[in-house]
């Protein structure tokens, strides 16, 4: 395994065609054969190098944040009380990696754990770029941290993760916080996508 280069984690696929079609023409057809039909089978997947395998529960969530009322929200910076949410990744394998921690401009490094950092990509909001924009109720916006309680900004690697050899479980919340445009109570939505670099 190469350690300098830097591993994505993607999910394997595996698309299977199956045609069929019939065959009319009898020079095609030995005279002992019945006639029938021909087909064609086309398989590929994805071969990927990668450290640990992210749980299939875990790619695709919804995460429902309870009701919060606007009297909570009366300044900038109020947020409501904070939503779990956990990754899983499985069969992580021993190896070594480093990687440069974006949050502290520091070298973080192991010679039996694997590094991995975590991208979170959606719109920030236009008042407070570190939290990510929602759609629908206005004066809000949603703050991701990590289970050291650091904030995980819209397209900025998280601190590194080291990863345990086996399956590991990562833990993060989500809240509502205040911004400084004005408050329209309304439903409210945001998709995030998220990206797993191995180092």
């Amino acid at each position: 395994m190469n350690q300098a280069a830097v591993r994505r984690l993607n999910n394997g696929w595996l698309s299977l065609l199956l045609a069929m079609g019939c065959s009319a023409a009898t020079a095609s057809t030995p005279p002992d054969q019945p006639y029938g039909t021909v087909g064609w089978l086309a398989v590929s997947g994805d071969l990927q190098e990668a450290a640990c395998q992210l749980d299939m529960a875990s790619s695709r969530q919804t995460i429902e944040l309870p009701a919060v009322s606007l009297r909570d929200l009366q300044r900038p910076g109020d947020g409501s009380e904070p939503t779990a949410f956990s990754l899983r990744l499985n069969g992580c394998i021993r190896a070594a990696g480093s990687v440069l921690n974006s949050q502290n401009n520091t070298l973080a490094w192991s010679s039996q754990q694997p590094i991995a950092t975590l991208t979170f990509a959606a719109p920030a909001d236009m008042n407070v770029p570190e939290l990510f924009q929602v759609q629908g109720a206005e004066g809000i916006a949603l703050r991701l941290r990590d289970a050291s309680g650091n904030t995980l900004r819209p397209g900025t690697a998280g601190a590194p993760l080291f990863m345990n050899p086996g399956d590991n479980t990562l833990m993060f919340t989500v809240a509502v916080e205040r911004t400084a445009a004005p408050l329209l109570a309304n439903s409210y939505r945001a998709t995030l996508d998220f990206h797993l670099h191995y180092q």
